[in-house]
């Protein structure tokens, strides 16, 4: 479903003067929006979608992604795979040196865009940087998104490179510090949304089904494809009332794993 807030916040995205963090609650679709804005925008400018989640392997001791050392050196190699900078090892643990080099590395891809199609720009979209920040936290160590915060904020945006964060919203603080961001939130789906999201996936859905699921899920999208996919039962007028909350939905399946 193409949300209705994606073609807005997308023509504003090479226009920010600072980092833009989109927040919203759990199941909302954080990550399927910053997939679509990377589709979207790369037609016109170069694209990096980086996932600090990853399924939940960021808690993983041999993944380990939250480090300056893992992400931002993912980020650089992406690019000079393509042929846009230079590729950065990690030679040592400075995390000063090697955000320093990994800012280098920016302009030099930036200025490589450029020569072939004057005004393009480089979209850095780094999704769920709460998860990275709160691992960190755990481990005593600082997460590179937070780093690129701070350097965008206090050393300034590297020319021609947009900054586009996720993260829950009431982790926005664990995540971005007190760094000042631009912030939109991804609202659920509207009823129009639920009704298309709904239609594409239970052929012959009548209206009052379409009203009982959104009113059970309130629009979030992780609930609807729950009641999409499971006992129709759940989707009689009686229920129309009973909303269901994630950590309920999260709990059940947890047990029906466990069973």
């Amino acid at each position: 479903v193409e949300r209705e807030q994606l073609r807005t916040i997308a023509s504003s995205i090479p226009k920010l003067a600072k980092p833009l963090l989109i927040h919203a609650d759990a199941g909302v679709g954080k990550t399927v929006f910053l997939q679509s804005l990377a589709k979207i925008l790369g037609e016109t400018h170069e694209t990096i979608l980086f996932d600090c989640f990853g399924g939940g392997a960021y808690r993983a001791p041999e993944d380990a992604r939250h480090r300056p050392k893992r992400g931002l050196i993912h980020i650089i190699n992406k690019l000079a795979c393509d042929g846009l900078c230079d590729p950065l090892l990690p030679t040592n643990d400075n995390t000063e040196e090697l955000v320093r080099a990994f800012r280098v590395r920016l302009a030099q891809a930036v200025a490589t865009l450029q020569r072939g199609s004057r005004g393009k720009q480089l979209l850095l979209l780094i999704d769920a940087i709460d998860n990275a920040a709160e691992h960190a936290s755990e481990m005593g160590e600082v997460a590179f998104p937070t780093l690129l915060l701070e350097s965008f904020h206090h050393s300034g945006p590297v020319a021609g490179v947009r900054l586009v964060v996720s993260c829950r919203t009431h982790r926005r603080d664990i995540a971005r510090r007190d760094i000042p961001c631009e912030e939109c939130e991804l609202k659920p789906f509207s009823p129009t949304e639920a009704e298309r999201y709904l239609r594409d996936r239970m052929p012959k859905v009548t209206a009052s089904t379409i009203q009982v699921a959104y009113s059970r899920s309130q629009g979030n999208p992780r609930i609807l494809e729950h009641l999409a996919l499971s006992d129709r039962g759940l989707l009689d007028p009686s229920e129309t009332n009973n909303v269901i909350e994630l950590d309920q939905l999260i709990r059940e399946r947890i047990q029906k794993a466990l069973a």
